[in-house]
This record gives structure tokens, sequence and C-alpha cells, in this order.
């Protein structure tokens, strides 16, 4: 009963039901790791959760922000990630079946995914507002395309599992795509390039891995040839089509959005900022707003737009935080005690959240924005913890 109270609280949060206020998430956060103390009587925190908690302090101290986004920014981040760890821990060192852990990311694809379909209702009743790329948000103020893009990706990050079990999960699999595929027409619609140049990334990303996680089991990829033929067949048509009618495609308004604005994709802007916010580090080691970004408000990365406003400190800390994420995600990867589909599904999410915090303001425009990337660390960490847990108690009995 409690995992399905929780389950329910974390899906109000990551769906926003009613303009979910980030104090109520506080508090909720707060209430299952205190949960977790009283029932388990203990809690360990170790130095990932202390570089995110002083990264988040410094960031948010430094800057300059009221005390009460102290508190949001600062604790946020921290107890979500606790949340994940000790959820994904209990579950696992129950014995309960991996579904138990896909529970615990479905409350965020699903809740992303019910927001952003509403939002490009909204889109598509409404248009775009004030003359901006920005349209309605079904539960507060309107918002920036840039920010309307992140409800898009965990649902599009799932796009390969779910043609890889399409046979196994129709019925999830077949819905999945065709929301998949509304959210791409919708990008191309809005102008939003991000979401289309992830989606492509992960599905290379996703075929690759698969073809690492069975390179010793031939039958494996026999049973799926025709699903990485087909797909790659796709892919070869669209390859096609643009080769053949590429003087047609060049002029279609989309095309000349992802090749031209802001000096196209190479050559982007928002790269030229970020060079520069490199280089003014030292310049600059207090932040404090002052960096040239080739007349951008932010430079569109989340670890880089924390090193201009509030300087090195949180910068190197968050850093930091951010490599031992990656090792945690490549061990996560490399365990056999974890199941294809889950590192499929997880490996996607956690790769779609880093490349859109590489190119947007996330973390400037709402705390809300950022925390799926801690929680998910979390769950990860507690994978980790209960499997090494595992191969030590295995050694052990061996010995």
């Amino acid at each position: 009963m409690a995992f399905h109270a929780i389950l329910l609280f974390l899906f109000c949060f990551f769906v926003q039901l009613l303009g979910f206020p980030n104090k109520f998430a506080l508090l909720g956060s707060f209430s299952i790791c205190a949960g977790h103390v009283y029932k388990e009587k203990n809690i360990q925190v170790g130095y990932r959760e202390c570089l995110l908690l002083l990264g988040m302090f410094f960031y948010a101290y430094i800057s300059g922000c009221g005390l009460g986004d102290i508190i949001l920014i600062t604790g946020l981040p921290f107890l979500f990630m606790l949340a994940g760890k000790y959820l994904a821990t209990d579950m696992s060192l129950k014995g309960k079946k991996e579904y138990y852990l896909l529970f615990l990311l479905a409350v965020f694809v699903i809740g992303y995914l019910i927001h952003g379909v509403l939002n490009s209702v909204l889109y598509f009743r409404d248009g775009l507002l004030f003359g901006k790329r920005m349209w309605g948000d079904i539960w507060g103020d309107p918002l920036l395309a840039t920010h309307q893009n992140i409800y898009m990706l965990p649902a599009l990050s799932l796009m390969f599992p779910a043609f890889v079990y399409l046979k196994k999960y129709k019925a999830i699999c077949i819905s999945l795509i065709l929301i998949d595929l509304f959210f791409l027409y919708q990008s191309i619609s809005s102008l939003s390039r991000i979401p289309i140049m992830i989606w492509g990334i992960l599905m290379i990303w996703g075929i690759v891995l698969f073809m690492l996680l069975n390179r010793r089991n031939g039958k494996t990829i026999r049973n799926k040839k025709k699903v990485i033929v087909g797909i790659g067949i796709v892919l070869a048509i669209a390859v096609l089509l643009v080769g053949f009618n590429i003087n047609t495609i060049k002029n279609l308004r989309f095309i000349q959005v992802l090749m031209h604005k802001d000096g196209g994709i190479i050559h982007n802007i928002r790269f030229q900022a970020q060079a520069n916010v490199i280089r003014q580090l030292f310049v600059y080691p207090m932040g404090g707003c002052q960096m040239d970004l080739c007349g951008l408000e932010h430079a569109h990365n989340v670890w880089l737009d924390i090193a201009n406003a509030a300087g090195v400190v949180p910068f190197f800390i968050l850093l930091m935080y951010t490599i031992v994420s990656m090792v945690d995600i490549v061990r996560f990867l490399r365990n056999t005690q974890i199941g294809h589909e889950l590192k499929y599904i997880v490996s996607g999410l956690y790769i779609s959240l880093i490349l859109y915090y590489m190119v947007e303001p996330a973390l400037m425009a709402n705390i809300r924005f950022f925390i799926p990337w801690p929680y998910l660390n979390g769950i990860i960490r507690g994978c980790n913890i209960v499997t090494e847990k595992n191969a030590r108690l295995k050694s052990s009995l061996e010995d």
C-alpha cells in the first residue's frame, strides 16, 4: 500500500498535476526518505549525494537566490535522488521482480508524456503565443518551445525498445510508437530541432547497445534481425528520399530552421556561447552572469549556465557528480544481473536527459526540469548497490 502511495505522489509530481507545488514535492520526497529511515533504522548518504547537495547549494547561494529558493534548489534534487535510490534498493532487496523498478520509471515517463500530450493539444488548438515560439501549459503559464521539448523526450527515448519488444508487449509498444510519431510531427510543426536530433541519436544508440548486449548470443540477434533490418530500411528510405528530393527538401521551413537558424547545426551560436564560457571560467570565477554569451541570455548548457551564474565552485562540483553518474550508468549496463529491457529503457532516458541539458538552459527555467536526472541517478545507484551486495554474498558463500 505504501509503495502505491509513493508511486501516486511521484506521478503527481512528474505530471505536475494542477501545478503541483515545489514545496509540497519537497515535503513529499522528504517523507519518502524519512519513512525509509524509520522502517530500516538507517540512512546512508554517500559522496554522490554530497556532491549533488553541495553543488546545488553553492549554485543557489552564490547566484543570490532567496532562502526559499535555496531550500528548493538544494533540497529537491538531493531528496529525489535519495528517494530513487532507496525505492530501487528496497524493491530489489525484497526480491521483487524488475517490473517493480519499471513502475518507478513509468511514473516519470507517463507523467511527462501526459503533460506533453496535453500541451501539444494546446499548441495545435491555439498555435504560438505572443509572437514567440511558445504555447500554453496545461497547468500553468505558457512555456517556450525549448522548455516544452523536455516533456517529449522520455517517450521518444523508448521508441527503439518499443520496436524490439513489439511482439511481447504489443498494445503498449504500438501505443508508444504512435505517441512518438505524434511528438515527432508536433516537433516538425513547431520547428523544434532538439527532439528530432535527440531521437535520431537515441535510435542509433539503441542499435549499438542491442549489438553489444547480444554479441555473444547469435540466436537473439537472428530473432530480432527483422526489427533491426526494418529500422535500417526505414532510415535508408529516408536517406534516398532526401537524396532524390534534395532541392524540395531544402526549401521546407523545418529544414531551413534546422540547417540555418542561429548558424545551423555545426556552427550554432549556442556552441559559440558555450566555448566563450569555458574560456571565461577563471576570468569570472565567482560567476555573476558577466560572461560574453554572444548576445544570448543563457549558454544553453546546464553546467555552463551554472558557471556563468555562480562560478567555478558549483561548476566543478556538479561536473564531478556528472562524471560519477556516467560511471554508474556504465556499471549498470555492464551488470549481467540486470535484464536487457531495463538497460534499454534506463540508458535511453539517461542519454536523452544528458543531451537535453547539454543544449538547453533547463535549470535556469525551473528546478522541476532538473529533478528527473538525480531521480534516475538514484534508481541506477540503487540497482548497482543491490547487485554489488549480491556479488559479495555469492563470493563469501563460495569461499
